[in-house]
């Protein structure tokens, strides 16, 4: 099997373990990178889609803004108590942190925030 003829019918499957009968050396080193990636979890977050990864930074945009509006709603009330303050910086449930800011928009103290937010 020719060079090309491996190479695309390694791309076309995107299975390396289909293209064991290739002798070129080159197409063989592609196939063993692709299986370590496959196999390393490590190297396969660094290989995510740009779709993966704008998808993600859109969310943690997302949950970012939620926290700073929940923020900014209770520092209405004063300084921001350290338990308060590290439960919604460690909220990662956008819905949660949604209920989280109409409860602060609402709450009249950080103990009111609290019982609001203590089955959540």
């Amino acid at each position: 099997m020719s060079f090309l003829s491996a190479l695309l019918i390694l791309l076309k499957t995107d299975n390396p373990q289909n293209n064991s009968e290739t002798d070129d050396e080159y197409v063989k080193g592609l196939q063993r990178t692709i299986r370590s990636i496959k196999e390393n979890r490590e190297l396969e977050r660094e290989f995510m889609s740009w779709e993966d990864i704008r998808r993600d930074a859109r969310l943690e945009g997302i949950l970012e803004g939620r926290r700073k509006s929940v923020m900014d709603f209770l520092e209405e009330l004063g300084i921001v108590p350290e338990d308060i303050k590290n439960r919604i910086m460690s909220e990662t449930d956008e819905d949660i942190l949604k209920l989280m800011s109409k409860a602060a928009f609402k709450a009249t103290s950080f103990e009111e925030f609290r019982d609001k937010i203590s089955d959540l």
